[in-house]
């Protein structure tokens, strides 16, 4: 439960976190609002819904108790004009972010009717943030090959008062999966993209959130065609990588971080979507072991990289969730590995 009063007088981040639990299993998902000083404090919605609850105390099962809540927005004579109502009578109440404008006040009023009638309102106003805004973010060239191309992602002209903006760069993978392939602060990046869907052409979307320091975001979509890759005479990373995957290893060594796990990403991701595709760039067992070799390489770069913020999480966590949904057998060696961090987190938490 948010103090609406603690609000007013603080610059702060709440995070949301509902967590379901059935037998031993659990789920959550968790929302962040950051709130600027001031009055109506300033509140950001980073994209998702916001979802707000409300607790009667004193409630019993026995009690009728419904919720009714509006939401009004200021026009530009300073009157309310209700935009939107919560039918269903609920005690949780969800807010599209398309629904909000930015730099603009809200008034959100419920009511709790009890059984006999009595209504209770509660009011909190408050102003949304001023999205990141002129600007915009290119990649060039916008067709070239999964893995080989390297493709350059510029972002310029963003406009807010003495910001530093934090870019976050993402594609999306097949059942709607996004993979984080940056976070940080600079808007020039040399990217490597997995092969795009066949059924379009080929084409991709890599998806560009660019946040001001409070959290609010503007979003872009930018369409680039991504070829499958074509064999090379020289330099082949997909047979480099079968016929030896030490020495794939060593040369992934010589590059940068990030550049590393990009790659690894984009081979990993391009290689599921030719294996669904039936295509016959490599069989169904060259195809295994591509990704078997790629995984033990992962999970030595893992243990041996210095986690340093959320910058550096990102360059694995791509990798990490492609493994996760691609491959399902454990090599010998993963399982040695996985292993040994486990026995040194026990004796860590000694």
């Amino acid at each position: 439960m948010l103090n609406a009063s603690a609000m007013q007088n603080s610059t702060a981040s709440y995070d949301f976190q509902l967590v379901v639990a059935k037998d031993t299993r659990t789920s959550s998902d968790k929302k962040t609002v950051c709130v600027v000083e001031g009055s109506p404090p300033e509140v950001s919605l980073k994209l998702q819904p916001l979802t707000i609850s409300a607790e009667y105390v004193g409630y019993s099962c026995d009690d009728q108790v419904e919720y009714q809540w509006t939401l009004y927005q200021e026009n530009k004579e300073g009157n309310w004009i209700n935009i939107l109502n919560n039918p269903e009578k609920s005690k949780v109440f969800t807010i599209d972010p398309k629904t909000l404008e930015d730099n603009t006040k809200y008034r959100l009023e419920l009511t709790v009717l009890l059984s006999n009638g009595t209504p209770s309102t509660s009011v909190q106003v408050f102003k949304t943030a001023v999205l990141p805004r002129d600007g915009s973010c290119v990649i060039t060239p916008d067709i070239g090959e999964a893995v080989y191309t390297s493709f350059e992602l510029l972002c310029f002209g963003w406009f807010a008062l003495d910001e530093t903006f934090t870019y976050e760069v993402q594609i999306i993978g097949d059942g709607d999966i996004y993979y984080t392939l940056y976070y940080g602060r600079v808007g020039k990046q040399q990217l490597v993209l997995p092969q795009g869907n066949a059924s379009r052409g080929y084409l991709s979307q890599v998806k560009v959130l660019v946040s001001r320091s409070n959290g609010a975001t503007s979003e872009l979509d930018i369409p680039v065609t991504v070829t499958p890759p074509k064999p090379k005479a020289v330099q082949d990373n997909f047979d480099f990588l079968e016929k030896s995957p030490d020495s794939f290893e060593e040369y992934l060594n010589t590059v940068d971080t990030q550049k590393a796990w990009q790659l690894m990403t984009a081979m990993l991701l391009t290689i599921e979507t030719q294996a669904l595709g039936r295509s016959s760039f490599h069989n169904s067992t060259t195809w295994s072991q591509q990704k078997s070799a790629l995984r033990d390489i992962a999970l030595k770069r893992f243990q041996l990289t210095e986690i340093d913020g959320l910058p550096s999480v990102v360059f694995i966590s791509a990798f990490l969730a492609s493994a996760g949904k691609n491959i399902t057998e454990l090599s010998f060696y993963s399982k040695v590995i996985i292993s040994y961090q486990a026995c040194k987190t026990q004796q860590n938490a000694i």
